[in-house]
């Protein structure tokens, strides 16, 4: 892949963590788990080199149990196993900040926890707008988006007392 794209670095996205397929006979839920994690680790051995001790970076998305329905996201709250979580060098959880704002109103305001970050990450909130239109995210609500009527004033998570804030492009 990289000499047919002719590139030196690449990110490979997995989406959804739960659709990869096992080989082979693997009836229980953890087993299904552990081959793809096995699989995510085969993969960074296998692209390791020089400039990248660690192999190909790897950003999986995941599932989270249905039964979910606090206004905040734990790593407790992603479905399958717990060596999902562990295994992982970073952990980020996403969810709309607002539950009265409609699925379809034109700009969503959501949360992005950084829950789990290894070598030096920052943890903590970062508040985020999503325009579904053009699927992209802002740090600040974009200029001429309509607010969904009746919502009240949204509040930061990053102003929580107990949440850090962050700046998640700070140097």
């Amino acid at each position: 892949l990289q000499r047919a794209a002719d590139v030196h670095k690449l990110l490979l996205v997995f989406d959804l963590f739960q659709k990869i397929d096992p080989r082979g006979e693997i009836n229980d839920s953890a087993s299904r788990d552990h081959y793809r994690l096995d699989l995510f680790a085969e993969v960074m051995n296998r692209s390791a080199s020089p400039s990248m001790p660690r192999g190909f970076p790897i950003l999986v998305t995941s599932e989270i149990r249905k039964d979910t329905n606090r206004s905040r996201l734990t790593r407790d709250d992603l479905k399958g196993d717990g060596r999902m979580s562990s295994d992982a060098d970073v952990v980020l959880l996403m969810w709309p900040s607002d539950k009265s704002v409609s699925a379809d109103s034109a700009v969503i305001p959501t949360t992005l926890c950084i829950d789990k970050g290894r070598e030096g990450v920052i943890r903590g909130d970062v508040p985020l707008w999503f325009q579904h239109q053009q699927f992209r995210f802002h740090e600040s609500e974009p200029k001429g988006s309509t607010k969904p009527s009746g919502r009240a004033k949204q509040r930061s998570p990053a102003s929580d007392a107990n949440v850090a804030s962050i700046d998640p492009l700070a140097e």
